[in-house]
């Protein structure tokens, strides 16, 4: 009842206002409006297994869904805050979110790390001269999923068969339509989303963001 009921139902509200607070801080004259246009691409897309749509409110019920709806936009939130404003209360928050997510799924130990790097990235231009303090103490901030990252690669033995097989381009193209973009009018709208959205941005920020993030 608590897995697929509750749990479902406070990540839905919490969902809500991680990109609330997300989109405060990329583009703040235009929240609601982005907050809306979120959601209901997300309430839309599900044509695919592991389209965006069906890794959020479909499957709230799985520490990755909840990574992907919740954790990932309050780390780049986040990171971009730490890069804007670094002090302790930042810093503190980016870390303890990448331990959030780490608890969720070990997908995190590798996923958290990336986003956080680059949400770093897209601010590095206005870091100026404090760029080099303020970029390796916001890597710094990734060492709890890289440990543990380390240590599960230590430690835990995956059969050979595993990896016996190589993958294709023919088969990652197969993959990405079958499981993860699908094969409708979907695709033709995320790749728009990904190639042009920086154009559209109006806050310099969120230009940097919509062009390093793809």
């Amino acid at each position: 009842f608590a897995m697929h009921i509750i749990i479902p139902a406070v990540a839905a509200f919490l969902t809500v206002l991680a990109y609330s607070q997300l989109f405060q801080i990329v583009c703040p004259r235009r929240v609601v409006w982005c907050v809306l246009g979120t959601l209901l691409f997300l309430c839309t897309n599900g044509e695919a297994h592991a389209s965006f749509g069906n890794f959020s409110f479909v499957r709230l019920h799985q520490g990755k869904g909840i990574l992907v709806s919740i954790l990932i936009p309050l780390i780049v939130g986040y990171s971009i805050s730490f890069a804007l404003r670094p002090n302790a209360r930042t810093w503190l928050l980016l870390a303890l979110s990448q331990a959030a997510a780490v608890g969720l799924t070990p997908t995190a130990v590798w996923v958290v790390p990336v986003i956080a790097f680059l949400g770093l990235l897209a601010c590095f231009d206005l870091l100026g001269g404090r760029v080099v303090k303020v970029f390796p103490a916001g890597v710094l901030s990734s060492i709890y999923p890289l440990i543990v990252g380390i240590y599960m690669k230590l430690t835990i033995k995956m059969p050979a068969s595993v990896f016996s097989n190589k993958l294709t381009w023919e088969q990652l193209f197969h993959y990405l339509g079958a499981y993860a973009l699908g094969r409708t009018g979907f695709v033709l709208l995320i790749l728009l989303c990904l190639l042009a959205t920086w154009y559209f941005a109006y806050e310099h920020l969120a230009r940097r963001i919509c062009l390093v993030f793809p």
